[in-house]
């Protein structure tokens, strides 16, 4: 998964899921952990993981690693699916977490509304 992906756009990657996993105002055991998991597959530094542990304990500051715009079109597909596989991490759906997502779909898909995303 790594070997493509831009070192900047891995730590924008988990950043934005810890982003996302604060959707319903808390990060569950198995939310963290595909958290971790995916830093562990993207092969996240020390120093970054140290900054995935604060972003876990306390919601990261929206910046511009939190923007959706600022994600590189070619990745826009692989975050969706990574925010739609961290929703499921916990095996409950939240009405927060679905309206995010619908939102996440229109901001980074525009001319179709994200409608050929769907949640898993």
């Amino acid at each position: 998964m790594n070997s493509t992906i831009p070192p900047e756009t891995r730590l924008q990657l988990v950043h934005f899921l810890c982003v996302f996993a604060w959707a319903d105002r808390e990060v569950v055991s198995d939310e963290r952990k595909h958290i971790l998991d995916v830093c562990r597959l993207l092969e996240i530094d020390e120093s970054d993981q140290a900054r995935v542990g604060s972003w876990l304990n306390a919601p990261p500051d929206n910046d511009n690693l939190s923007d959706p715009q600022n994600i590189p079109a070619g990745y826009r597909t692989l975050f969706l699916d990574e925010c739609a596989r961290l929703i499921a991490a916990d095996h409950t759906l939240d009405i927060e977490e679905v309206e995010t997502m619908r939102m996440l779909r229109a901001l980074l898909h525009p001319t179709t509304g994200g409608e050929q995303d769907k949640v898993r």
